[in-house]
């Protein structure tokens, strides 16, 4: 008598397993060319097992994003923890992230998806939402306000093309404006 292969039940490491590698090859082959079977396949898991975790793709993809919100919600709280000026710490924060993702994210093509995607542009405007009632003491206005909107400015510029570089003196200036 021979014992089959068994492994061992995890459901929250298969569940971290299928986001990982749906993030992994989007970063790769764009989002839109992901595919259930190649996430399964990278994640050596059955479409059975996908299907306890996520109702379908887009099911997937915003796991992946919310997973993605709590990365960028993490960062930007160690980087206002470091900061000990109050006025302007939350835009700071919001101006450092940008400046460190453009160098090089593996998440690049699902955070371009939020442009287009409703349900990704939803939860991202929450989320910024709830981030600028949370700063209202130390960073509402209107120059504040056109810091975030620069940083954004440029976050694109950079996805689409443009020289990281060359940003260098702008990100400088839009420091400077936080400062009251």
């Amino acid at each position: 008598m021979t014992k089959a292969h068994h492994r061992e039940k995890n459901p929250q490491k298969v569940r971290r397993l299928l986001i990982e590698n749906a993030l992994k090859l989007a970063s790769e082959k764009g989002l839109a060319l992901v595919s259930i079977q190649q996430v399964c396949r990278a994640s050596g898991v059955t479409k059975g097992a996908f299907f306890h975790h996520f109702t379908n793709k887009q099911s997937l993809l915003d796991a992946v994003f919310a997973e993605m919100i709590d990365e960028l919600d993490r960062e930007i709280d160690a980087y206002i923890e470091d900061d000990p000026v109050p006025h302007g710490q939350f835009t700071r924060a919001y101006l450092q992230s940008v400046k460190a993702s453009v160098k090089d994210s593996p998440s690049a093509a699902i955070w371009i998806s939020a442009i287009t995607d409703a349900s990704l542009q939803s939860v991202w405007n929450n989320w910024l939402n709830q981030r600028l009632v949370r700063h209202r003491q130390t960073d509402d206005g209107e120059v504040l306000h056109a810091v975030r909107m620069a940083a954004d400015g440029i976050w694109f510029a950079v996805f689409t093309g443009s020289d990281a570089n060359q940003f260098s003196t702008l990100y400088t200036q839009l420091f400077k404006m936080t400062q009251q």
